[in-house]
Formats: C-alpha cells, sequence, structure tokens
C-alpha cells in the first residue's frame, strides 16, 4: 500500500514532473501547497462517484434526540458522522436480547427502503424513513491510504495529477490527457469492486409497512 508522500509523489510523476518531494507538511514549495489543498477534496469526490468497499461503513441508525416532525415520514434518525453519501436504508428487526440487527447472516438480506434527508438546521441533518430499527449503509470520509486498494491509487494519482497541472500551470492539454487515464482506471476499479459483491433481495415487507410509506 502506499503513503501519502508516495501518492503525492506518483502524481507529481504522472504530469511529467521528475522532482520528489520529501515530505508532505512543509508547504515548502508550490507543488507542496496545492497538494495539501486538493489531496482531501479530490479523495472525497472519487468516494462520492462509487461505493469503494473500504469506504462502506453499516450502522445502526440512532433516533434523534430532539424535537422534529415530517408529514410523510415516522421515524426520524441522526445522519451518520463522515458520511459522504448514504446509499441504502436497510431492515433492523429485534432480537432475543432487545437489540437490532439488520436481516441476514450477517447482512446478507439488502433492500433499499424510502428515505429522506432534511435539514434540521445549517450543520444539523436529520434522516427520515418509515422504518423502525433501521441500518444504514453508506460512503464514509473517514478512510486511510494504508486502506486503499492499488487501483483506487493509480486512479488518485492520476486526478491529482491532473487537477495539479491545473493548478501549477494551467496546462488544460495535459489536465485532460491524465483525466483520460483517470477515467479508465476509475471504471476499471468500479468493475473490481461490483464483483467483490452481491446482494440478496430481502423478505417482502407488510401491506401495514407499505401502506405507511
Amino acid at each position: 500500500m502506499a503513503t501519502k508522500l508516495q501518492i503525492w509523489n506518483m502524481a507529481l510523476s504522472k504530469m511529467g514532473q521528475s522532482r520528489q518531494l520529501l515530505d508532505t507538511e512543509s508547504n515548502a514549495t508550490p507543488e507542496h501547497r496545492n497538494l495539501d489543498v486538493l489531496y482531501k477534496p479530490t479523495i472525497d469526490s472519487m468516494l462520492e462517484d462509487h461505493s469503494w468497499n473500504f469506504a462502506k461503513r453499516v450502522i445502526q441508525l440512532e433516533p434523534i434526540d430532539f424535537e422534529f416532525s415530517h408529514p410523510s415520514w415516522s421515524f426520524y434518525y441522526n445522519y451518520p458522522e463522515e458520511c459522504l453519501d448514504l446509499r441504502l436504508i436497510i431492515f433492523g428487526s429485534n432480537n432475543e436480547e432487545g437489540s437490532t440487527a439488520p436481516f441476514g447472516p450477517p447482512l446478507s438480506t439488502l433492500r433499499t427502503i424510502p428515505f429522506e434527508i432534511v435539514s434540521y438546521d445549517y450543520e444539523t441533518k436529520v434522516l427520515c424513513t418509515n422504518l423502525e430499527y433501521a441500518w444504514a449503509e453508506y460512503i464514509s470520509s473517514d478512510v486511510d491510504e494504508l486502506m486503499f486498494t492499488p487501483i483506487f491509487i493509480t486512479a488518485l494519482t492520476y486526478r491529482l495529477g491532473a487537477e495539479l497541472a491545473l493548478a501549477l500551470s494551467g496546462d488544460m492539454a495535459v489536465h485532460q490527457e491524465l483525466m483520460k487515464y483517470y477515467t479508465a482506471m476509475f471504471e476499471r476499479g468500479k468493475e473490481r469492486v461490483s464483483n467483490e459483491s452481491a446482494k440478496v433481495i430481502g423478505p417482502k415487507i407488510s401491506k401495514y409497512e407499505e401502506a405507511r410509506r
């Protein structure tokens, strides 16, 4: 797996620059400063664009602890922390101990449940649905370079190189060329991820639950 410094230097190499950086903290050069600004947003953008397995999380949602109501929904949950994109709301159920767990042993049964994300105030999101004991599958921004797959790293270095070419010299030709390679690697990565996962349609919901939607 690659480190942050290695990824930065690979991005520089992709754009044809032979000089390599010795650290990621000094901000001593234009390359340092631009990579520091571009790095996290570029990763987040790539994570939002696809359900990369290393960024996927499944959690039991926590009900909100403040007053809130919506005419279309019956249950209200806290929006997951560090969530870039919420993919699924998943059936949950009571077990014998009184806690809840997703259907399937484990999570082999996934079924999308209708939901809506509503802003309670400028910093608080509420996840609304008609499902009690809900779990969520989402893409998290809390990732580390050690978690990145080789194909994600390759795509990231092309994308960073493309963005850096614009930031440093405004070279649109280099930017477009590197974006072509990025797109090709990104699509290969998506295909690889799709081969690593399978979803089983969950049980049909009751007429009562259907009527509450």
